[in-house]
């Protein structure tokens, strides 16, 4: 099919206004998915409490006037000392009690001689006594063990020189003459004596066993 000069001009002229009413959609179209800077200090006027979210752990302040005032980062709550001193005395209770009430008749109790590094002069004496009489009542055991473990710990007294902190343990004790293992839940009542910069335990004593 030939077709005349007049209606290449047609078809030229079809083809332009469609192209030029496509760039006019797009234009349109582009406009309204970005919003211009008026929205944008729109939305941040309505958003709660006058900020917005930028991202996790930081928020933008947005003032009066709808402008960004500051960018400022959450932050966790600082400790006091006082908080502090109480943290670090229930982790070195919760340490001292379980590794204290950890022991076997095969390592010859040397779990609780290293721990007389933490304890005062009488309290050094008295683990020495306490070692004897666990030896003693354990003799006809072949193979004994206890293993322990701080479940909770609660500070009851607490003054600039001294301590009272008792543990709540799980004590699993094993022995070759046993049938099985007896779990047993048992406090530790824990008196500390402060020396220097460091809290020396100055009272040891199990409470009675809760099977």
């Amino acid at each position: 099919m030939i077709i005349s000069n007049r209606g290449k001009i047609i078809l030229a002229g079809i083809a332009v206004l469609v192209i030029v009413l496509g760039i006019i959609l797009y234009v349109v179209l582009r406009s309204e998915a970005v919003p211009n800077s008026e929205q944008l200090a729109n939305q941040a006027g309505n958003s709660m409490n006058g900020s917005l979210s930028v991202k996790s752990g930081n928020r933008l302040v947005i003032n009066a006037d709808n402008q960004p005032a500051a960018i400022t980062k959450d932050t966790a709550p600082v400790l006091d000392e006082q908080q502090q001193s109480e943290i670090n005395l229930e982790r070195l209770a919760t340490d001292f009690a379980s590794r204290f009430g950890s022991y076997s008749t095969t390592n010859n109790y040397e779990n609780i001689r290293d721990l007389q590094l933490f304890m005062t002069t009488e309290v050094k004496t008295w683990s020495e006594k306490y070692i004897t009489q666990e030896k003693a009542k354990n003799k006809d055991s072949v193979v004994m063990g206890i293993t322990t473990q701080g479940l909770a710990t609660k500070i009851q007294e607490l003054t600039d020189n001294s301590a009272t902190v008792v543990v709540s343990t799980q004590r699993i004790k094993t022995a070759q003459s046993a049938a099985g293992p007896e779990i047993t839940y048992q406090d530790l009542l824990l008196k500390f004596s402060k020396q220097g910069d460091s809290w020396l335990v100055s009272w040891i004593e199990w409470q009675t066993p809760r099977l």
